[in-house]
């Protein structure tokens, strides 16, 4: 190639190699040897890391040569205290108040900064936190008698019972948890000032709301609010009685009725079954060993209202069912501090007699009540006080108290702290309950001391807490339950036992059918050496009589049609009599008898022994607790027994045989 065809970067392309190569290297020189690319502007001087350290000490030599120095700064001036003393003193002079007496309360604590020339002080809003709301509800639901009452008092119960003779009913009590504590809690937490809200920590009213299933539609009704209880006061305005009455006054009004606002006195009712609480797993308990279960309730029960400075039912709660005829309670033996209740009013008590006993007697009741419930019979010559109450059909079977009663290393457990009672409810009905809790205020009354747009806040008693969750599905007894005892397709012939509750026990009656024939019938029951018309008349009839083969071999089944829908269901004698509540209705008919049998024997005979309770397992594949038929009874295990009616299917008219 000719040197002159080259251009003049092939031919100078080594000196162009040269040249950049020593730029490099000469910038490396310059950033790395003669100076160093980190640096930083500290005060407005660039500095490299070599010479931080020499800047920080030169500063800090310089800062110590001022401090130590004796020289005072020019630019700095002398500072003037004000006379503290002296001005304190000067007010300490003065009086706290121009007048002796305010005709109104004062607001807040200390002094008022406008006596003295403190300045217009700010108004403050104070926010009142939403309170907890009812846990853990539990809801059973079982039958009693109203006792014999004067008219005024037997008006007021029926009313919510009805007027039906004999005047057994159907109730649901209803137990809640309400944390207290909780409640404190939140308030400590606002701005509220604490004497306005530590001594007022008190339950005004428990709001019981109740829903009904609808069994057509499978769906739940409109909430509704039960009646309050003639034994429930409940305050959730100021009746017109104490419109008068300040904070502290009502405060103490309801302190001193705030027992039976959370646990109001159950129905005037007879012995013929005594009143359990809701949280009490009673199936498994003979008729004997719930008896005693009861009358240990009722001492307990008195010991806490005792426990809680609560009074005996006397004239303070005698008209509680309307809060404006509430009057102005006043001393005297009925409602001193102390005197325990007769929560249920059970024959044969007297109102407002004392409990003997030491208050560790709270603690052996509840043992005594931990030994039934895991099944014992409690037998002993020395009863609980008042345990010793006769009951028609059933001797009494005194209760013991432990000698020693030793104090628990943990709290009681008392139960629920909120008990409720539904006298409303209907015969084969199921209902779910909810609760909310009505408390103390702690801007009553405190119209002075608010802003203006609180001062309204201050005509409100109560303030009401969200309502809890719903409670389980309880159902309430029907008015006749009935099984197949015999079934015969050859004779055309069955036959069904119908059991019905009267003067507070289960009373049963056989009745043959054939095919076409309604199921029961009136029938004369004695009682009590009383005879009564009971009608058993179940609302169904025999349609036929037909042949199951089953693994034990053939046996007859009945098919029958129910009379308010036309829906036909098929029962059979061995599924029924075997069912756990057919057992259980048969075994509490039988404890009756034998404990009149026994009653009725001479003095110094031996009662005979009694049958043994089936304790019978229920089979698995029943279906889980709250998808029973409205039916169950609350005193048995939550399964649906195989024998018991079940409710018509619409997408079958006739039930697959067993």
């Amino acid at each position: 190639m000719n040197i002159k065809d080259l251009g003049f970067f092939e031919k100078n392309i080594e000196k162009i190699v040269i040249g950049v190569a020593g730029v490099f290297f000469v910038a490396i020189i310059w950033f790395f040897v003669i100076g160093s690319p980190y640096r930083a502007d500290i005060q407005g001087t660039s500095m490299g890391p070599n010479q931080v350290e020499t800047d920080v000490m030169n500063n800090a030599r310089r800062l110590a040569a001022g401090i130590s120095s004796t020289q005072v700064p020019p630019a700095i001036e002398p500072m003037p205290v004000p006379a503290y003393v002296q001005s304190v003193q000067a007010r300490l002079q003065q009086p706290v108040s121009p007048i002796g007496q305010y005709k109104v309360t004062l607001g807040r604590p200390g002094l008022d900064q406008s006596i003295f020339g403190g300045g217009h002080e700010e108004e403050v809003v104070y926010k009142i936190p939403t309170p907890p709301a009812p846990e853990k509800l539990v809801a059973r639901a079982d039958f009693a008698v109203l006792r014999n009452l004067p008219p005024r008092e037997l008006v007021r119960w029926t009313r919510l019972i009805g007027h039906q003779v004999p005047r057994d009913f159907r109730y649901v009590s209803v137990g809640a948890n309400f944390d207290m504590a909780a409640w404190q809690h939140r308030l400590r937490l606002s701005n509220l000032p604490d004497t306005w809200w530590r001594n007022v920590l008190l339950v005004t009213e428990v709001v019981l709301e109740r829903q009904e299933l609808d069994p057509a539609t499978d769906t739940w009704g409109e909430a509704q609010r039960v009646p309050f209880l003639p034994t429930q006061p409940h305050f959730n305005r100021v009746p017109l009685t104490h419109r008068g009455a300040n904070a502290a006054e009502m405060a103490a009004i309801i302190r001193r009725l705030e027992f039976s606002i959370t646990h109001p006195a159950f129905a005037p009712i007879t012995d013929d079954r005594l009143w359990l609480p809701p949280d009490m797993p009673t199936e498994k308990l003979t008729l004997q060993q719930r008896r005693q279960l009861g009358l240990i309730e009722i001492q307990i029960l008195r010991k806490e209202r005792q426990a809680a400075g609560g009074s005996a039912f006397g004239p303070e709660e005698e008209n509680m069912e309307n809060p404006e005829e509430v009057p102005a309670p006043a001393p005297g033996p009925d409602n001193e501090p102390g005197m325990p209740a007769a929560p249920w009013g059970t024959a044969g008590e007297t109102p407002g007699a004392p409990t003997p006993g030491p208050a560790g007697d709270l603690a052996a009741l509840l043992i005594q009540r931990d030994a039934i419930l895991s099944g014992q019979m409690l037998t002993s010559a020395t009863p609980t006080p008042g345990a010793a109450l006769p009951g028609p059909g059933i001797p009494p079977t005194p209760v013991p108290t432990p000698s020693a009663s030793p104090a628990p290393a943990a709290p009681l457990d008392l139960g629920p702290n909120i008990i409720v009672h539904d006298l409303t409810v209907r015969p084969g009905h199921t209902y779910r309950y909810r609760l909310s809790i009505g408390l103390f205020n702690p801007l009553f009354q405190r119209k002075s001391e608010l802003a203006p747009a609180q001062k309204a806040r201050s005509e409100e008693l109560a303030i009401l807490s969200p309502v809890s969750a719903w409670s389980q599905p309880v159902a309430v007894l029907p008015d006749r339950l009935f099984f197949l005892t015999s079934a015969n397709a050859s004779l055309g012939t069955t036959r069904w036992e119908i059991f019905h509750i009267l003067q507070g026990r289960w009373v049963s009656h056989v009745f043959s059918a054939r095919p076409g024939d309604l199921i029961g019938g009136r029938v004369p029951v004695t009682v009590d050496n009383t005879a009564y018309d009971v009608n058993l008349q179940v609302q169904a009839a025999l349609v036929d009589i037909v042949t199951t083969t089953t693994r034990m071999g053939s046996t007859g089944s009945a098919l029958a049609m129910r009379l308010e829908d036309g829906s036909i269901f098929e029962r059979n004698p061995s599924t029924d009599t075997d069912s756990p509540l057919y057992r259980h209705l048969r075994q509490e008919i039988n404890e009756r008898a034998a404990a009149a049998a026994a009653a009725a024997l001479p003095a110094g005979t031996p009662a005979p022994s009694p049958t043994p309770r089936p304790n019978p397992r229920v089979p698995s594949g029943y279906p889980r607790p709250g998808t029973y038929p409205p039916n169950l009874p609350p005193n048995l295990p939550p399964n649906l027994p195989p024998g018991y009616p079940e409710p018509p299917d619409p997408g079958r008219n006739v039930p697959p045989r067993r």
